[in-house]
């Protein structure tokens, strides 16, 4: 999961600069230009709030939306991560190693559209049975209010996401 700025660029920024969603780049916890070299480690969605962001890591990419983080960790490196690490968080446990960057980057850019504008948000999660990991593993039920994308069900692994307009 080691996305270089180029597929990042192509496959996640402009994509979203085309449906108007203000990213801005971080590098150092500096502010930086879209043509940065450095690879970028944040880009904020929401201005300079940093309240809605995804950090990159080369084992572990983060979406952060308010006082949610939903993981994407490299299907290599999950053996070495335990509940201390997960703790609290939202895993994604789909396959990752079967997908290239640009399929892994647009499910990023499916969640951060779903996301951007919301006015809600609650998370419910279920434990599932059997447990062959390090961590424990769960199904998560996000309930969203986003009056600016249409109301349904978007799932994504064991993450489901339930959209009203209300």
């Amino acid at each position: 999961m080691d996305f270089s700025n180029n597929e990042i660029r192509k496959f996640l920024i402009d994509k979203l600069n085309k449906n108007n969603i203000n990213c801005k780049y971080i590098i150092d916890d500096s502010y930086v230009d879209y043509n940065c070299e450095k690879s970028f480690e944040y880009i904020t969605f929401d201005g300079e709030k940093q309240n809605f962001f995804i950090s990159f890591l080369k084992i572990q990419t983060s979406l952060f939306i308010y006082d949610n983080e939903i993981m994407f960790i490299d299907d290599y490196e999950r053996k070495f991560y335990t509940s201390s690490d997960t703790y609290g968080n939202i895993v994604y446990e789909g396959c990752l190693k079967s997908l290239s960057h640009e399929q892994i980057l647009s499910i990023f850019y499916k969640l951060i559209n779903l996301f951007n504008g919301v006015v809600k948000i609650e998370v419910c999660q279920e434990q599932l049975s059997e447990q062959y990991e390090n961590y424990p593993k769960y199904n998560y039920k996000f309930r969203i209010v986003n009056p600016f994308i249409k109301e349904g069900i978007y799932k994504f692994s064991n993450i489901e996401i339930e959209v009203n307009n209300l």
